[in-house]
């Protein structure tokens, strides 16, 4: 009876790795979309968890590119704070752009009741303007108890629709300035020994035409002048038998000028 041979079996890893390399992908168109999408699920600079399907993609893929460039991350965390700060400044116009369409969409609403109440003045725009602003800053109607339905255009704004484009805009503002302020707070507490700190000043440049070459010196001690001792009073008046015999010289010389 011949041998049998046994041939060893793959470990779980190998065996996952060779069939990993026999798939073609998914097919289906939809499955193609899912799979394209797997890599941006998560992270603040995820397509799809930023750009609304009515936005620019390209146009939001500049804008986080521009914040990259400008503040330049020199590690992962710092990266993920960028893209953060890119997200709600993104989320910011955006609002803006909202409340613009909430006063366009007002203007288009008033423009037929306009023309029934005021026909001269329904083609003057700052008069529509103010009258849309006017129903913008009105306070909501009383709901009735009649359930209403969703799909209904509305008949007008009232001043809900702009506050609470407000509050989003002060919620981002605040978020803006924490990830900001946290930035900052990284990069000075992870600095590296050579890279000056954030706080800390910038030199002074060097005044033009200033030699570099001569060195600082340090102000000389003021200087004091040298003291000279007084002798003594007794050493300065002369003595009594000094006095008499250059009296008697002096007599001496007078009488007798020759020196005989």
């Amino acid at each position: 009876m011949p041998p049998t041979t046994t041939t060893p079996k793959n470990s779980r890893s190998e065996q996952a790795r060779i069939n990993g390399s026999k798939s073609k992908g998914p097919i289906t168109m939809e499955g193609k979309s899912a799979s394209s999408k797997n890599a941006l699920k998560h992270g603040f600079a995820a397509v799809i968890n930023i750009v609304l399907t009515i936005e620019d993609k390209p146009a939001w893929e500049a804008h986080l590119d521009g914040y990259r460039q400008s503040l330049e991350p020199r590690n992962y965390a710092e990266e993920t704070l960028i893209d953060q700060l890119a997200g709600i400044n993104w989320r910011q116009s955006r609002l803006v752009g909202l409340e613009t369409a909430l006063i366009d969409a007002e203007l288009s609403i008033q423009r037929k009741r306009l023309r029934e109440k005021h026909p001269h003045s329904a083609d003057d725009p700052y008069f529509r303007l103010v009258q849309a602003w006017q129903s913008l800053a009105a306070q909501p109607e009383k709901q009735s108890d009649e359930p209403k339905d969703p799909a209904a255009p509305p008949n007008g704004y009232d001043v809900n629709s702009i506050e609470l484009v407000r509050r989003y805009l002060v919620s981002l503002d605040r978020q803006y300035r924490n990830t900001l302020l946290n930035l900052r707070q990284i990069r000075k507490d992870f600095a590296t020994p050579n890279e000056p700190k954030i706080d800390q000043p910038p030199a002074d440049p060097q005044p033009a035409g200033e030699n570099t070459d001569l060195k600082i010196l340090s102000p000389r001690a003021p200087q004091t002048a040298a003291v000279v001792p007084i002798p003594p009073a007794s050493a300065m008046k002369p003595t009594l038998e000094s006095t008499k015999r250059e009296r008697e010289i002096s007599i001496r010389g007078r009488l007798n000028p020759s020196g005989v």
